[in-house]
């Protein structure tokens, strides 16, 4: 089967062959989103041959990351300017430091729901570990764990639960979270 178009989202992620693929089956265009400053797809092989063939993504291999940088970019690429989901603060953050200032928050972004409870009540909070000897391990898999760092990060949410912001009922009774946890490797988010 095939489609008129194809949207592929967050195309930094997607190994070359399953995007060849996938937009193979566009009959007439391909829209590629994403960003060249995310991560590359993971790829679990240490054979450099495998990881050539498929570690690769879209932008690098048209040199969109090289190309950005020099500001010479193809018409085809277009910069995302005003973003809606991340705090301002955050964002200037972000934006001076890998979009050359370019990014910008929407003006008429909606405001964030209640604030957690201090000293998390800032759009951002960095919690350094190294003092407690933070170590990776690695599961049978290969897949990496941090065991103090699971350990910091359930006590900051026994921390937020104690203070009734993990959970939110809402008049209609239904359960709202307000804190997801995330993780990239299977292993952590495991422990």
């Amino acid at each position: 089967s095939s489609f008129d178009v194809v949207i592929v989202d967050e195309a930094s992620m997607v190994m070359l062959p399953a995007l060849f693929n996938a937009t193979g089956l566009a009959k007439e265009k391909v829209a590629i989103s994403g960003d060249f400053r995310q991560l590359a797809p993971i790829i679990q092989t240490e054979q450099k041959t495998i990881f050539e063939a498929v570690g690769g993504d879209v932008f690098r291999s048209n040199k969109i990351d090289k190309k950005m940088q020099k500001e010479e970019c193809c018409k085809r690429v277009v910069m995302l300017k005003e973003q809606y989901r991340i705090d301002d603060q955050i964002c200037r953050l972000i934006s001076s430091r890998m979009y050359n200032n370019k990014l910008k928050t929407a003006s008429d972004k909606a405001p964030s729901g209640e604030c957690p409870p201090q000293p998390f009540d800032g759009p951002l909070t960095i919690v350094d570990t190294s003092p407690i000897w933070p170590f990776v391990n690695r599961d049978p898999f290969n897949s990496r764990y941090n065991l103090m760092n699971a350990l910091a990060v359930r006590n900051l949410c026994r921390f937020l639960e104690s203070c009734n912001y993990l959970i939110e009922t809402k008049s209609n009774g239904d359960t709202e979270y307000r804190v997801g946890v995330c993780t990239p490797y299977a292993a952590q988010s495991k422990v």
